[in-house]
């Protein structure tokens, strides 16, 4: 990567992190799914800590929201050691929806 790109990229991670800490939900939808792992380091440790006092909030904004816990983390619930086991969640949650 030259110089600039290095320079694009940095922008976009910091606008991407700008937004998980800006972000100001509104409106409803009639079901929500939200898959959730291990945060990341800035917004929380500890997974029950972070589903209890921020994901939960997803309540207010659908009248069927169902919470799945996913193995790994942020960065790496979408990686080879965890893909398959996500997979399933995915898939099953799906299903259960009526989708597949």
């Amino acid at each position: 990567m030259d110089e600039g790109k290095i320079r694009d990229w940095a922008m976009l991670s910091s606008k991407l992190q700008e937004l998980a800490h800006t972000y100001d939900p509104s409106g409803t939808v009639q079901a929500m799914d939200v898959f959730y792992a291990i945060p990341l380091l800035s917004v929380g440790r500890d997974k029950d800590v972070w589903l209890k006092q921020h994901l939960m909030r997803w309540k207010e904004h659908s009248k069927s929201v169902r919470f799945h816990d996913v193995p790994g983390s942020h960065h790496t619930m979408m990686a080879e050691e965890n893909v398959f086991a996500l997979h399933k969640i995915l898939r099953a949650a799906l299903n259960e929806r009526g989708m597949l």
